[in-house]
C-alpha cells in the first residue's frame, strides 16, 4: 500500500511538470496564433513537434525539458504499476492485505510482523521482570552490606573509645607513678 502511495505521488509530480511545460510552451505558441496555441496545449504530439522543430526562442529548453520529463515519468510509472493502481482505483483492498512474492515466503517461514512484535513484547516484559528481580536482589544485598558496615563501624568506634580510655588510664597511671616517685624521693 505504501508503494502505491509513493507511485501516485510521483505520478502527480510528473503530471505537474507536464502541465507546467505544456502551459509554458503554449505561451510561445499563442504568440504565433490561436491554432498553434490550442494545439500545443491540448494535443501532446503537436507539442513535441512545436517544441523541437517550430519554436526558435531563447528559454525554450526548461519548458520543453519539464514537459518531456513529466510525460515520460507519468507514462512509465502508470504502465509499470498499473495492476496496483487499478486495484486501488477499483477498491480491491484485499490485494494489499497480505504479502506477495518473497514477502509471502518470509511470512510463512517467520510469521507475520504482528506475531513477531507480540513475541518481542512478551520477551521484553519477561526481561523487565528479570531485571526488576535482579534489582531487588541487588538492593537487598546492598542493605545487608550496609548493615554489616554499620556494625563494623560501631565496633571500630567502640574499640576506638576503649583505646582512648586505655590511653587516658595509662596517662593517669603515669601521672600517679610520677607523683609517687616524687613523694618517695622526698
Amino acid at each position: 500500500m505504501i508503494l502505491v502511495g509513493i507511485t501516485l505521488f510521483l505520478i502527480l509530480i510528473g503530471l505537474g511538470f507536464f502541465a507546467y511545460g505544456a502551459i509554458a510552451l503554449s505561451k510561445y505558441a499563442f504568440r504565433m496564433g490561436t491554432g498553434p496555441g490550442l494545439m500545443t496545449l491540448l494535443f501532446p504530439p503537436y507539442t513535441i513537434y512545436f517544441a523541437l522543430f517550430k519554436l526558435e526562442e531563447e528559454g525554450k529548453s526548461w519548458p520543453t525539458a519539464s514537459w518531456l520529463f513529466g510525460i515520460v515519468v507519468s507514462i512509465l510509472l502508470t504502465v509499470a504499476f498499473w495492476p496496483d493502481l487499478s486495484a486501488l482505483m477499483s477498491g480491491d483492498m484485499e490485494r494489499f492485505e497480505g504479502p506477495i512474492g518473497a514477502g509471502a515466503a518470509a511470512v510463512e517461514k517467520y510469521g507475520s510482523q504482528e506475531e513477531m512484535l507480540e513475541e518481542e513484547s512478551s520477551s521484553d516484559s519477561a526481561d523487565k521482570k528479570e531485571e526488576k528481580a535482579d534489582e531487588g536482589e541487588a538492593a537487598a544485598e546492598e542493605k545487608a552490606d550496609g548493615e554489616k558496615a554499620e556494625g563494623a563501624d560501631s565496633a571500630e568506634g567502640e574499640s576506638a573509645e576503649g583505646a582512648e580510655k586505655a590511653e587516658g588510664e595509662a596517662a593517669e597511671g603515669e601521672a600517679a607513678g610520677e607523683k609517687a616517685g616524687a613523694e618517695a624521693g622526698k
